[in-house]
């Protein structure tokens, strides 16, 4: 538990603008990630170690175009990018949640009206 909770003295923060995540500590921004397009939310596995980033791909929700379909997935030890999630069809990711159960590897997102419409 006391190594989980270190993990937490530096705070990681989506930069949309930037295409970025920022981790800072004691209010300095100490390190950085480049994620893909206009990243919009950030949520972490249970553990604290991996943080997944949507690369939602629009500046402003009420923009038109169809927006970025990956999630970005940060390592928050190294501070490195491990890979990417690719939504295929899925666009503009928001809302995500992660299961906390042990092994699981679940996850949830919320995409556009047409997303959710199109799998019903």
């Amino acid at each position: 538990m006391i190594e989980s909770l270190a993990l937490w003295t530096v705070l990681a923060v989506v930069e949309k603008i930037a295409g970025a995540v920022g981790f800072y500590d004691g209010g300095k921004r100490v390190a950085g990630v480049k994620v893909g397009t206009h990243p919009h939310e950030i949520v972490t596995s249970p553990d604290g170690r991996t943080l997944y980033v949507s690369d939602n791909g629009i500046l402003w929700m009420t923009e038109a175009g169809e927006g970025g379909n990956t999630i970005s997935v940060l390592d928050a030890r190294s501070r490195r990018k491990l890979g990417v999630i690719d939504l295929g069809k899925h666009r503009r990711p928001h809302g995500m949640a992660v299961d906390p159960g042990p092994g699981q590897g679940d996850g949830g997102f919320g995409g556009t009206q047409k997303d959710r419409a199109g799998d019903r």
